[in-house]
């Protein structure tokens, strides 16, 4: 099943360790875009199949709205924008379980801020994993892409990323969607961000 996702030199070998097996079907897989989607869809499944087992009826992430604000950008860049419902709003998950953000009014530096004053904190809160500056744009996923521009553009305008999260946040599913209003909205706050939505 694996190879029906991979790159054309890749063969499971059932004889190697889960770990093994993992790493040959990420490394088989060359875009870095592919790659990143790929660790952010097993850590999710990881996450609600935990909070399954559980009895958790509710998963509370601790994004930030910076990492909110790239979450919506990258989404809205790979074309999956109907995603944002659930993956950057409060509410029901395909899954089943209800996914809450509660910090999304806070900037990743606040929280760093905040952390710092209480240090049994700053090992609870992971720091977004930017590749160096000498990094090649072409080498980067578009999910790190929009968190280098997040966090560089975010300094210097927050409002604008905070209005990013907040009007992705007012989006329903389609079936809920009367209007265009919100898409439009959306569209607005990124065009002021300098991208352009196809």
């Amino acid at each position: 099943m694996m190879s029906k996702f991979t790159g054309k030199g890749f063969m499971d070998d059932p004889s190697l360790s889960d770990r093994e097996r993992l790493d040959a079907f990420r490394s088989s897989i060359e875009s870095a875009t592919s790659r990143a989607d790929l660790d952010q869809v097993l850590m999710n499944r990881l996450i609600v199949a935990f909070a399954e087992k559980m009895g958790c009826k509710t998963i509370l992430w601790g994004d930030s709205d910076s990492r909110l604000a790239a979450k919506t950008l990258a989404n809205v860049a790979k074309g999956r924008g109907s995603s944002l419902i659930w993956q950057v709003s409060d509410g029901m998950s395909p899954f089943g379980l209800e996914f809450a953000f509660p910090l999304r009014d806070l900037f990743t530096i606040e929280l760093r801020n905040y952390a710092g004053l209480f240090p049994e904190l700053s090992r609870l809160i992971l720091p977004d994993e930017l590749p160096s500056e000498t990094t090649l744009t072409k080498n980067l996923s578009i999910d790190e892409l929009m968190m280098r521009y997040v966090l560089t553009q975010g300094e210097k305008y927050p409002g604008i990323m905070l209005n990013v999260t907040r009007t992705a946040s007012k989006l329903q599913s389609s079936e809920e969607l009367t209007d265009l209003s919100q898409v439009k909205a959306l569209n607005s706050a990124m065009h002021a961000l300098g991208l352009v939505l196809i």
